[in-house]
């Protein structure tokens, strides 16, 4: 069924479509503004998610599932993987960011769960970029298999040719095995097994 939140602080309350949809494709979440997160992500922690103070329990379960999926594609990295703030934003240019100072992640409500889903991996794959020093070993290698210059990692001509980026959103097709529809980025076979190598280490 279709539902969202409605209101702001501790008073929200569920509204409920009549037209019944898949659950996954169909949970919408909102949220107030950017809250605080519980404690302090670390580097060298488990892998979880530290969420904000006022994350909605069905975002935290989503992200959960999300994480323990994320962590089984990159076995070899969990170390680095560590700890990872999570907050929910009304407002925000972007359907999701990840700020490395921080080591958070903050995504854009309401959305669908198949959206959510794939922000969520797109903005764990940045978090590595970060957190993994080893990473540095393969952007070359990723760049040539997705046929970009091997300039600056984090810039290119436009978004969808900036290596972080295509790196992102290959990271979605290995972890999801699913394409994400709004970013229109080719991933050969090559890419994906420089990422598994990688990845299983």
């Amino acid at each position: 069924m279709r539902a969202w939140f409605d209101g702001c602080g501790d008073r929200r309350q569920w509204h409920v479509a009549a037209a019944v949809l898949p659950l996954a494709a169909a949970v919408l979440l909102t949220s107030c503004s950017t809250v605080p997160i519980e404690g302090v992500p670390r580097a060298g922690d488990e892998p979880a998610w530290v969420y904000g103070a006022d994350t909605p329990q069905d975002l935290r379960d989503l992200a959960d599932e999300v994480m323990t999926t994320f962590t089984s594609a990159f076995p070899s990295r969990r170390e680095c993987l560590g700890a990872v703030g999570l907050v929910g934003a009304r407002e925000l240019d972007d359907r999701a960011r990840y700020d490395p100072g921080a080591q958070e992640v903050t995504i854009r409500i309401p959305a669908t769960a198949p959206q959510l889903r794939v922000s969520l991996v797109h903005e764990l794959a940045h978090h590595l970029e970060f957190s993994c020093p080893s990473h540095v070993e393969i952007r070359e290698e990723l760049s040539a298999a997705q046929g970009l210059s091997s300039g600056d990692w984090s810039e290119g001509p436009t978004w969808i040719e900036t290596p972080s980026e295509q790196w992102a959103t290959a990271v979605v097709h290995y972890v999801l095995e699913e394409d994400d529809p709004r970013a229109p980025i080719v991933v050969p076979d090559e890419t994906l097994r420089i990422i598994q190598t990688w990845a299983e280490g």
